[in-house]
């Protein structure tokens, strides 16, 4: 068997997990979505706990992105599509934030050299704060669901191929990042689907 399911990797696997259930029941998808997030935000910690060699690290960066193309890309827009307006303006945001973020994840995985001071334009991660957010103001304010994420899809898709420099937050930012998590998360299980 080719050596791909590495320990190191755990983490990673568990956010494309929790991202495919999310796509496949729409009930949990938003606390999905930020459970991606809180993977992605992570797995680089966890991974660098294992002896690895490089090939494993480089495997470790491709699965990075592909699970964010999963996490940050499909779930979104599955979360879209459950309550998608008018075809043609769901397709429009859909094709614009699919294309953008799938660029910017290309883009990154060729430049991954300098992720270490910040980032060119929005990381697709921040997805899984903004999304939900806006997912719950929409059901706290009663403004169309739909129109409010698309609206903010279709704003992080043109903050994921703008270029502007995104400073990478600090390590001991995680902790803030992971109860900023928790306490949307009892938001969005307090207000319902």
């Amino acid at each position: 068997m080719i050596p791909v399911f590495h320990r190191s990797n755990a983490v990673t696997y568990l956010g494309v997990v929790v991202a495919a259930v999310g796509v496949v029941f729409s009930s949990v998808a938003v606390l999905c979505l930020m459970a991606a997030g809180m993977c992605d935000l992570l797995d680089g910690w966890f991974a660098r706990r294992f002896e690895r060699t490089e090939e494993m690290q480089a495997l470790g960066i491709q699965l990075d992105s592909l699970s964010d193309t999963v996490g940050f890309v499909l779930l979104p827009v599955a979360i879209f599509m459950t309550s998608a307006p008018q075809p043609v303006l769901a397709v429009a945001v859909i094709a614009g934030y699919t294309l953008a973020a799938v660029s910017r994840l290309a883009l990154f995985n060729v430049r991954a050299e300098g992720c270490a001071q910040g980032y060119r334009g929005l990381p697709t991660t921040y997805a899984a704060l903004i999304l939900p957010l806006a997912w719950l103001a929409a059901r706290v304010v009663g403004w169309p669901t739909d129109w409010v994420f698309g609206s903010a899809m279709a704003l992080l898709a043109i903050g994921f191929i703008v270029d502007i420099h995104m400073p990478k937050p600090p390590a001991k930012a995680i902790p803030a990042f992971g109860i900023l998590a928790l306490a949307l998360a009892v938001a969005v299980i307090w207000v319902g689907p």
